[in-house]
């Protein structure tokens, strides 16, 4: 057990140690709610820090559990539901639970949801497999699908009506969209669409000033559609939404696209004004 230097009165203990997986809780002795965290494939198993995005669940007096995965292989192992079963035991009937992840992360908040007993699941840029034989376009992870022995999880037997999921992405991403679109659709799924952000939400998040209406979602203290009227509200700030959305605007020669460089200058992002010229210099 070891104290926390951002909360000296939170404990950390192992609630699962596996050969492919580990499961570490951060926060006090009896928690109302607990964050169970899904990191992105390539998060290191052998982590002694604070797990991914402690410090910002530390800070915000979250307590949480990282699942540390030992291989890039969307949890498709036999430690997977003991793992969860494991995590739940030991937070106990009384805490509430919510589950996050980023990519990889995002597929095993899904997929851990029902076992996990959760209020809400919030998953963002998932993957519905990387399975080649059912996500027929997605190439990004050849490499991992290759040093896997194949896909043992079905993800609709696991997301029930019983819960709220949310999941966050771009749909102006081609291949996130089409993940998507594979993903199952039980009553309690919502969609948060985030345009012209692609596949790394989380920095868009960071540039545009939304941690904190994300962490009020993971946290349920604010709906899908609260979501996207901040996102929406702050938008013209991010660096991402600028370059996608803006480009597409002056390679249309929409009549809004103007505005796109005006805002990003007033940003400071001269990159993009610089690369938008050539559209006003024959002019």
């Amino acid at each position: 057990m070891t104290t926390l230097i951002t909360q000296p009165s939170w404990q950390r203990r192992t609630v699962y140690d596996g050969a492919l997986m580990r499961l570490e809780y951060f926060g006090p002795a009896s928690p109302d709610q607990v964050i169970v965290v899904f990191p992105p494939f390539d998060f290191p198993f052998a982590d002694n820090g604070q797990g991914w995005g402690g410090t910002s669940f530390a800070k915000r007096n979250l307590a949480y559990v990282c699942v540390y995965s030992a291989k890039p292989d969307w949890y498709q192992n036999a430690e997977f539901f003991d793992a969860m079963k494991a995590c739940r035991r030991e937070i106990g009937g009384n805490s509430q639970i919510s589950a996050y992840g980023f990519s990889m992360g995002a597929y095993g908040a899904l997929l851990a949801g029902r076992t996990l007993d959760a209020e809400r699941i919030i998953a963002v840029s998932p993957q519905a497999s990387i399975d080649p034989k059912v996500a027929t376009f997605e190439r990004r992870y050849d490499k991992e699908w290759s040093n896997m022995d194949g896909w043992r999880h079905n993800l609709a037997r696991e997301m029930d009506h019983h819960r709220d999921y949310f999941v966050v992405f771009d749909p102006l991403h081609r291949m996130d969209k089409m993940h998507e679109g594979l993903l199952p659709k039980p009553a309690g799924y919502r969609r948060c669409m985030m345009h012209g952000v692609g596949h790394g939400i989380l920095k868009a998040c960071v540039e545009m000033g939304l941690q904190d209406e994300l962490f009020d979602l993971v946290h349920g203290k604010i709906e899908a559609n609260q979501f996207r009227t901040a996102f929406r509200r702050k938008r013209p700030t991010g660096f991402r939404y600028l370059r996608k959305v803006g480009s597409e605007m002056h390679d249309r020669g929409h009549k809004i696209a103007p505005l796109f460089r005006d805002l990003a200058a007033e940003s400071g992002y001269d990159r993009l004004v610089r690369r938008w010229q050539k559209y006003y210099s024959a002019a």
